[in-house]
């Protein structure tokens, strides 16, 4: 079954700068959700590794206090 998105969890697509900003400023995680194998071959330096298959699963590793970052290429 998808996954849906609770109504009163904001999501907005942000540019690279934006994300670097928030990232550096310690006010966001970034979580590669590729898998295990794309992960280790490159990755952005300090992102958390959490496949999208596995991501429901792993969300109580996500910080609540900052924003959430997701990438995949």
């Amino acid at each position: 079954m998808p996954y849906e998105r609770p109504s009163n969890v904001a999501v907005e697509r942000i540019n690279p700068d934006v994300a670097h900003e928030l990232v550096e400023s310690g006010r966001a995680v970034l979580v590669d959700v590729r898998e295990r194998g794309a992960y280790a071959h490159r990755h952005i330096a300090g992102a958390l590794s959490i496949p999208a298959a596995q991501l429901m699963a792993n969300l109580g590793f996500l910080p609540r206090d900052k924003a959430v970052i997701f990438y995949c290429t």
